[in-house]
């Protein structure tokens, strides 16, 4: 008896989580915790991870020079994601849906994207900096490759 209650909660749980998603707002889309997204953004974080570890050995790099070029890459998504972050398009939205247009709020939205824009400019001039101060000119020349062949370019 208690392992065939065990399987019916069990199988309740599975249930409850496989079908959490499915609770939207009308529109199709969940406004709760989505753990498909989840996992995505767990998959996206381990693909750059593995890419910078192929990335390091590709160059031959000590460890010290790969904490270095992850540091950096972590600093650059950070920073890009400050650029990227979807607000700018809500502001658009509202100035759409409202009556008259709030010239300031629009303006107030592109300068913080342009501030977050400087950031990331500074950060990546910073980046390249740390790099080519760790590397040395062998290991520089097959990384400038690398990134001038884009992502997929090691693999063709």
């Amino acid at each position: 008896m208690g392992f065939l209650f065990g399987v019916i909660v069990t199988l309740g749980v599975l249930f409850a989580v496989r079908n959490h998603h499915r609770k939207d707002n009308g529109r199709g889309r969940s406004r709760r915790f989505s753990p498909r997204a989840a996992m995505r953004r767990r998959f996206v974080r381990r693909w750059h991870q593995r890419g910078l570890e192929k990335l390091s050995d590709w160059i031959d790099a000590s460890p010290a020079q790969a904490r270095v070029l992850q540091e950096e890459a972590e600093g650059l998504f950070e920073q890009a994601h400050k650029v990227h972050d979807g607000s700018l398009r809500g502001v658009f939205a509202e100035a759409l849906r409202a009556d008259e247009l709030d010239k300031q709020a629009v303006e107030g939205a592109l300068a913080d994207r342009e501030e977050a824009l400087k950031g990331l400019k500074e950060r990546a001039l910073a980046a390249v900096e740390r790099i080519r101060g760790e590397l040395d000119a062998e290991q520089r020349q097959e990384l400038a490759g690398l990134v001038e062949r884009g992502p997929h370019g090691c693999c063709r």
